[in-house]
């Protein structure tokens, strides 16, 4: 059970690159090509999809 908490965590990361979507939609535009990117990486990188959520945050 405790196992699954970590799995928790790694889909907030997902969560708040939507957040930056209530920006103008200049910001939103930005934020879904990023997205896109992101999630083509996800089945890739699997465990490294926390640090790649991290690196898109930095750039914003």
């Amino acid at each position: 059970m405790p196992r699954q908490a970590t799995f928790a965590p790694s889909r907030r990361p997902a969560r708040t690159l939507a957040a930056p979507g209530t920006d103008p939609s200049t910001s939103s535009t930005r934020a879904c090509a990023r997205h896109a990117e992101s999630t083509h990486r996800t089945p890739l990188l699997d465990g490294q999809t926390l640090p790649a959520a991290a690196l898109v945050l930095l750039e914003y």
